[in-house]
């Protein structure tokens, strides 16, 4: 069973606080009974990567690997735009993808969500995370399909009104 606490979500990324953050991970650890963090509901776009790397460099030091959940902040699935929401997924990947288990998950999809935004987010998880991971991210293309809406996609199937 795996708890979903000790989430660390400031809204103020001027305030952000590493000590509550190292805090917030304790409890998921010792919630989880295992090293496992979550980077969840929080503005982990505009927060700094840093800390979670020095807590985790302990855990690197034993030889120890870490499954890392770093989600992609509802808000920034919303507003975009898609080179900032690319961008959040590339820093979790560089920061986190060649020391642990990654993975990416779109925190809390708004129903108004454009779907550009969402897809871009999955292209980059696909770009940036393909293995082996390369020295330097920057060299990765990320194409960005073109995709239609749910509505669109509905009217072409003959299911939604014109």
């Amino acid at each position: 069973v795996t708890a979903g606490t000790g989430d660390y979500s400031e809204e103020d990324a001027g305030r952000f606080d590493a000590e509550v953050l190292h805090g917030a991970f304790d409890v998921q650890i010792a919630c989880r009974g295992g090293a496992a963090l979550s980077l969840g509901m929080g503005r982990w776009h505009e927060y700094p990567l840093e800390p979670v790397r020095a807590y985790t460099a302990p855990f690197r030091a034993r030889g120890e690997t870490i499954s890392i959940l770093a989600g992609v902040n509802a808000r920034l699935l919303r507003d975009g735009p898609v080179d900032r929401i690319v961008h959040t997924v590339k820093r979790f990947v560089d920061a986190f993808g060649r020391d642990h288990r990654l993975t990416i998950w779109l925190a809390n999809v708004p129903a108004d969500a454009p779907a550009e935004h969402v897809h871009a987010a999955v292209a980059a998880a696909h770009a940036y995370g393909r293995l082996p991971l390369p020295d330097n991210l920057d060299d990765v293309e990320v194409p960005l399909p073109k995709r239609e809406t749910f509505q669109e996609w509905k009217r072409h199937r003959g299911e939604a009104p014109a």
